[in-house]
């Protein structure tokens, strides 16, 4: 609550005069005389007069003087005159007290955290800041207050229909709900991209068809960035053989996830003037008549990474350079992010799931249970759009066996979830490969998350006892 500003001019003539009379026989006692013909008395009232001026005045502040002080407050020059007006007056005082009012000094690691969030929130949509050791250049360990941040997942989805391109770039914490047609005629493509490789596209459609032919290819090179053509652009094929592709979206009979691994040899190409990791993506319809499918919905759902940059200019510079601005003298700042394949340190630990039984209820399909799981952890591990609120798996929560269970179970078509002794694996990150032992549970650091692997996890599933067999007694 504020605090009441005191009325300063609140003493008159008349108080003034008489507490001068008052103190006279205390000061001077041999001054006997205090009629108003009395020249010291008439001194006293004239200071009383000057005296009541002043005080009057206290409350009674010119725009001038208030230009003065909020110029010494953010040292932005102004000119009274555009300030005649009190109620421009009023408005400019509220827009400086509301700015010195943000926090600008960081101290605690949730001061960072806030300032990284607040002043760079199109790039950066998750932030952890904790205090670890690290070695100086003389190869001592000090304390270092350390954050790390994830980056907005953001995509790049563009239609093209003949040479015109129709730009639906999406955030995977809030798609668009942009509806467009994916048909088979020439030259109408899909094309998602993303500044760094990605492993996972996530579709959700309008309507579902059926006999769909999927064509999957991936840029190897080429193309204009002065120029929307795509004609230059070099395009190979992803396969299930040479890159692991699953698409769970049934060939549009449902909605789902195409997973495949990032080939070797895929390369950024210049495409509607974006230079990115491009994946162009057709649809052969067969001869019966049946409708398009209409995506509502498309976005990576791969884990955020940072794309390599080592400029000053780079997402991570700009945040060391604002925080150095921030931190008290004697604290020392990193600043980290994910890293793409190519570098050792990462914020994700690698896990699938293997030797995990799904019985299925006794009217459910095992590729739709199947497809179901696999969405449903890919979903649950995310780093922005997963845990039980929606709001991304939290920064060091360990995992545990019981949680894929109960996540499984929860299913539409499954009826219980078995497991063996040891079913969570941990992928090595610098080869890709599991390793051979598995866990009943996965221990993360406190700035660590989790990037599930969907095409290295693999379920089988059971069909559950038929209740109608149950009933009647019959062997199923």
């Amino acid at each position: 609550m504020p605090i009441t500003l005191p009325n300063l001019d609140d003493r008159r003539y008349a108080d003034l005069v008489d507490e001068a009379l008052s103190i006279i026989p205390a000061l001077a006692p041999n001054w006997t005389n205090h009629n108003p013909s009395d020249p010291g008395i008439t001194l006293v009232e004239l200071f009383a007069y000057l005296t009541e001026m002043l005080v009057y005045r206290l409350n009674r502040i010119t725009a001038e003087n208030v230009i003065a002080f909020l110029t010494l407050i953010d040292a932005r020059p102004r000119n009274p005159e555009d300030y005649r007006d009190r109620a421009a007056l009023t408005d400019e005082i509220s827009k400086v007290v509301t700015e010195l009012r943000k926090p600008y000094r960081a101290i605690t690691c949730e001061d960072f955290s806030e300032l990284v969030l607040q002043n760079f929130p199109r790039e950066v949509a998750r932030v952890f800041t904790t205090t670890l050791k690290d070695k100086r250049s003389d190869k001592r360990a000090v304390d270092f207050i350390s954050v790390f941040v994830i980056p907005v997942s953001r995509s790049a989805v563009l239609l093209r229909r003949n040479e015109a391109y129709y730009d639906h770039t999406s955030d995977l914490r809030t798609p668009d709900n942009i509806a467009f047609q994916l048909v088979s005629a020439e030259h109408k493509y899909l094309y998602v991209g993303r500044e760094s490789k990605f492993d996972a596209i996530k579709f959700s459609l309008n309507a579902t068809v059926s006999d769909y032919e999927l064509k999957f290819e991936y840029s190897t090179g080429g193309g204009d960035l002065t120029a929307n053509s795509a004609d230059t652009v070099r395009w190979a094929p992803l396969t299930e053989a040479d890159h692991k592709l699953s698409d769970l979206t049934s060939n549009w009979a449902s909605s789902g996830l195409v997973l495949f691994e990032p080939p070797a040899n895929w390369q950024t190409s210049g495409l509607d003037r974006k230079s990115m990791f491009w994946v162009r993506i057709s649809a052969a319809k067969p001869p019966t008549m049946q409708d398009d499918p209409s995506a509502f919905q498309v976005a990576v759902q791969s884990v955020p990474v940072l794309p390599p940059d080592t400029s000053d200019r780079s997402v991570l510079s700009r945040i060391k350079k604002e925080l150095n601005n921030r931190r008290l003298l004697t604290t020392r700042v990193n600043v980290a992010g994910p890293s793409d394949e190519r570098n050792a340190f990462t914020l994700y630990k690698k896990i699938a799931v293997k030797d995990i039984t799904l019985h299925r209820k006794y009217d459910a399909l095992e590729p739709d249970v199947i497809k179901a799981a696999k969405e449903e952890l890919s979903r649950f591990f995310h780093p922005l759009i997963g845990g039980r609120d929606g709001k991304g798996w939290p920064f060091g929560r360990d995992v545990y066996l019981s949680e894929i269970i109960e996540r499984l179970a929860g299913l539409n078509g499954v009826e219980f979830v078995e497991s063996g002794a040891k079913p969570i694996q941990l992928i090595d990150p610098r080869t890709g490969l599991a390793n051979e032992e598995t866990y009943a549970f996965v221990k993360l650091e406190p700035f660590e998350l989790v990037d599930f692997r969907v095409n290295q996890s693999e379920f089988t599933t059971r069909p559950a006892p038929n209740p109608r067999s149950r009933q009647t007694g019959q062997e199923e």
